[in-house]
């Protein structure tokens, strides 16, 4: 997933400094690296023996490149009996052929619902 933080993802040029950051910001990073699909190939296999892709790719495909701050990656699910992190759901903003938009994709459906984002007119 291209997200513009650093340390974000286990590609990141950055990611090997993890090592060296204080030990709550590490476990902060580790977290969100295992959000991530490669960190969940039972999940993502699940996916692709349905014939899908995950919501992750869709909105990667969707987007411009290098886009995608993710928003809500360690949300805890609501219902107890979830597992993973915002139930599901991979949200964040974006921009397609250089506009602004708000993007939400359910890991269930596997779709991308872009929303346009406008300044305010007042």
């Amino acid at each position: 997933m291209k997200d513009t933080e650093s340390l974000n993802d286990s590609n990141s040029a950055d990611a090997d400094k993890s090592d060296d950051l204080r030990t709550d910001i590490a476990e902060v990073v580790a977290l969100r690296r295992a959000a991530l699909d490669d960190a969940r190939p039972a999940a993502v296999a699940k996916r692709r023996k349905t014939g899908h892709r995950t919501a992750r790719e869709n909105i990667d495909d969707f987007l411009d490149t290098d886009s995608f701050p993710e928003i809500g990656r360690l949300t805890k699910p609501k219902l107890a009996h979830m597992e993973g992190p915002a139930d599901g759901l991979v949200m964040g903003t974006g921009t397609v052929d250089g506009n602004a938009v708000a993007v939400m994709s359910a890991g269930l459906h596997g779709s991308c619902w872009p929303w346009r984002m406008r300044r305010s007119r007042s």
